[in-house]
């Protein structure tokens, strides 16, 4: 489990996205297309 992890996009900042690995309820914050 990551530190900081998201369980959907509302954990994260708004201009990142929260990126699921296959299989599992949590994710990464990841930037999304805008920057």
């Amino acid at each position: 489990m990551w530190k900081g992890g998201c369980k959907s996009d509302d954990d994260c900042k708004e201009t990142q996205c929260c990126l699921k690995q296959y299989g599992t309820a949590y994710g990464q914050c990841m930037k999304g297309p805008q920057e």
